[in-house]
């Protein structure tokens, strides 16, 4: 057996006991193993995040930003755009750590609420050509590729601009807001699909494997998703409906509930603390 495949054996093997072991009466969802249980997490958070806040702003917890609806006050108990057809089906962003489908996926889903019509748009082009701030599949920020796409006028289909998950050469207006809380996020997301940043580090969050997550998790903010809804389970569990990209082996179908109104600041693992959207 080689050096990296025992290595990797070992790995797997704490994960099938922690597996065993995390899965108390108490906790609302549950993990397992999936494609990621044989790293560790550091080498997980290298190889599958990729959120960069630009040090300008980061822990800027003063900064204002404007909030198209801050005015709403009429809230559904729920909302899924994945059943409302504003959603494509999960991708599978691969070992480049590229947030730029938590972008593509909130344009996308705008296009569709606004046209009638659901784009698949090219997350390869904002690696490639959004470089302002930014840093291809080393990660960037969720406004640096909102901006991308104002100045550029729109962004390619994936059929013209194909995704390759490597830093290549470059060959819908939107603009973005950063509700501060999640009643705040509330109201945006029973507008639109939102795109998001959180803490996505810890074993629990790698090997979720489905349920309300509730954590633990912290709140360095180091990947981006979108979320595509808001409900309560059976249990009276209010979630947040996210859309990842770690393909559809991960989670529900590629799908994470994770806890809303937590009581925590910024929400669960920071979920409400980055906010990001494009209007029509």
């Amino acid at each position: 057996m080689g050096l990296k495949l025992a290595k990797n054996f070992s790995i797997w093997l704490i994960l099938v006991l922690c597996a065993c072991a995390v899965q108390p009466v108490n906790r609302t969802h549950k993990v397992g193993l999936n494609k990621f249980s044989d790293l560790t997490n550091e080498e997980f958070v290298a190889a599958y995040t990729g959120y960069k806040l630009p040090s300008s702003t980061r822990r800027n917890s003063s900064q204002v930003n404007s909030f198209k609806y801050q005015g709403s006050n009429s809230i559904p108990e729920s909302v899924n755009w994945v059943k409302q057809g504003a959603v494509n089906p999960i991708k599978n962003q691969g070992q480049c750590g590229s947030c730029w489908f938590s972008v593509v996926a909130a344009v996308e889903a705008i296009t569709q609420i606004t046209t009638g019509v659901l784009p698949n748009l090219s997350e390869q082009q904002l690696i490639d050509c959004a470089t302002d701030g930014n840093q291809g599949c080393q990660g960037g920020w969720m406004d640096n590729g909102f901006e991308y796409i104002i100045n550029n006028n729109g962004i390619s289909s994936e059929t013209n601009y194909p995704y390759v998950g490597v830093d290549s050469t470059c060959d819908v207006q939107a603009s973005s807001g950063r509700p501060p809380n999640e009643d705040d996020m509330l109201k945006a997301v029973a507008m639109q699909p939102v795109s998001v940043a959180l803490d996505s580090s810890g074993a629990a969050f790698q090997n979720y494997a489905g349920g309300v997550f509730t954590g633990p998790c912290g709140i360095d903010l180091n990947h981006a998703v979108t979320v595509v809804g808001y409900g309560t389970d059976m249990d009276g569990m209010k979630y947040w409906l996210m859309r990842n990209s770690w393909d559809v082996s991960w989670g529900e179908s590629g799908y994470m509930r994770i806890q809303r109104d937590s009581g925590v600041e910024g929400g669960l693992c920071g979920i409400a603390s980055k906010v990001s959207y494009p209007v029509a």
